[in-house]
Formats: structure tokens, sequence, C-alpha cells
């Protein structure tokens, strides 16, 4: 398919599947989302958490991410592929929430002890379930998460008898979490040795010479590069990758996602170039 510029599906090669994202009102959660991508497809669920430290918690306590691939999605039976497929995409969360939390710490912190010398403080709970796997986890999961970071709230505490901090579940305050910044995530694959595309399916991904994300910042303009799979990627396919990523952005609705997920119930895109 390489010497047609199209691949097998018949998209261009910077082209990605149709995007699909809804809200929906899973139980014990604040907010959460179904996201497909092509083929793929992820649950993810966001709750608050209450934790304890003796000082300042780093950014990495902030948040707690869960993530499991069902059965019934798992289209590789080798254990040890699963479960390094399952820290790539614990990792590439996990590094783009950092960047996201790193300047709001103190907004997470609830009551400093001086006495018993403890410090409690919100944590984050991510919970996402892949529902179906045919490529490009890292997108798909980003995109659920960061559309309902926007309509967290933080929930109203109470004591209990013993003095311990408890959730009201049946109340939210009006504060929420104002992060300021937004991540955007491209996933790319090196195909040929040397052909870029975008947004890999699951055959894409497993014939590939290299599988990365370029994420991107705004508007911070941060770029951050984590190889997925494969062989070490060359500097230049990078670069040229960075180039294409910030194209994207500029064309994606996802801004107008993020801001009104509120309003917007359903939502379907595309991106290509």
């Amino acid at each position: 398919f390489l010497d047609n510029n199209l691949r097998p599906d018949g998209r261009k090669f910077i082209q990605s599947r149709i995007l699909k994202v809804s809200l929906n009102g899973l139980n014990n959660y604040e907010v959460s989302s179904n996201v497909r991508l092509g083929n793929t497809s992820v649950a993810c669920g966001l709750k608050w958490g209450i934790s304890q430290c003796s000082e300042k918690p780093r950014v990495d306590e902030l948040f707690q991410i869960n993530f499991e691939i069902s059965k019934e999605s798992q289209m590789i039976s080798d254990i040890e592929i699963l479960e390094r497929q399952t820290r790539s995409v614990k990792k590439s969360l996990s590094v783009a929430l950092c960047a996201l939390f790193k300047e709001h710490i103190e907004e997470f912190i609830i009551e400093e002890n001086l006495k018993l010398k403890t410090i409690e403080h919100w944590v984050i709970i991510v919970d996402i379930v892949c529902l179906s796997k045919d490529g490009n986890l890292t997108d798909t999961i980003l995109t659920g998460v960061m559309c309902l970071l926007g309509k967290l709230q933080f929930p109203v505490l109470e004591k209990d008898t013993d003095g311990e901090y408890v959730i009201d579940d049946g109340a939210l305050s009006s504060k929420s979490l104002k992060l300021g910044k937004t991540v955007y995530s491209f996933t790319f694959a090196i195909v040929g040795g040397c052909h870029i595309i975008y947004d890999p399916n699951h055959n894409e991904e497993a014939s590939a010479n290299c599988t990365f994300s370029v994420s991107i910042m705004k508007p911070t303009d941060e770029i951050l590069v984590e190889k997925v799979s494969g062989q070490s990627l060359k500097v230049n396919l990078m670069q040229e990758a960075i180039t294409i990523a910030r194209n994207l952005v500029d064309k994606t609705a996802l801004p107008d996602l993020y801001a009104n997920i509120g309003q917007i119930q359903n939502f379907s895109d595309t991106l290509s170039l």
C-alpha cells in the first residue's frame, strides 16, 4: 500500500479513524465517558479519593490509574505482551497527568495537621477499561480522560464521629479543577522504515518498525514524545511527526469538545492532513 499512499482500510497516511465520544452515568463515578476510535473502545471513569502523607505530596501521588483490558478485547493471548501494553498505557497517561497537575499541588491539599505531622490530600482515581482493542489505545484513553477533567468538581467533605474526613456522596462543591492546560495526543507508526502513518490500527502496529505518541500541551506548547513499541526512533522522523502533530492540533475540534463537553453529549470527528 506504500506505493499508492493509501492504507489497506482506505485512509491516507495522515488520517485518523472516526473518533466518537459520549458521556454516560456510570455508577460510583463523578464523571464518566465512552470513547471509540475506529474499532478501539474504552470506558473511562473519574472519582475522588483521600490520601494521607507526612509531607507535601508529589505530583504522581495526586492520581491513581487503574487500567484493564477486557477478556473479550484481548486479541493477543501472550500475557507478557498484554502486561507490556498495560504498562505503556499507564505510563503515557501518568506522564500527561504529571505535566497537567505539577502547578496545582496546593489545590489538592485538604488539611495539614502540624501536631500529627500529616497532610491529607485529594486523589483523582482514574478507572479505565478497554472494551475493544484495534490499535492506538493511548490517544483513545487520553481523549476520554481529558474530556472528563474539565467536568470534575471537588466534592463536599464531612467529618465522621472519629474526626476523620469522609466524602459526602450526595453533594458537590462549586469548586472545579481549573488546570489551564490541555494535552493532545497523536500516535504514529513508522512503516517501511521511513513512512509515517497516523492513528495505526492493530495490524499496522503489529507490522510497524516503531510506534510512538507525540503529546502537545497547550497553550505552553510543551512536547512529550513516548515510544510505545518497536525499534529506536530516528530523530528526523520524530521531528517530522512533531510537525505533523502541531498541524493536527490546529485542525482538531477537540478544544471545543474539552471546553464544552457538558453541552456536547455525543461527538464525532476525524482528523487528516
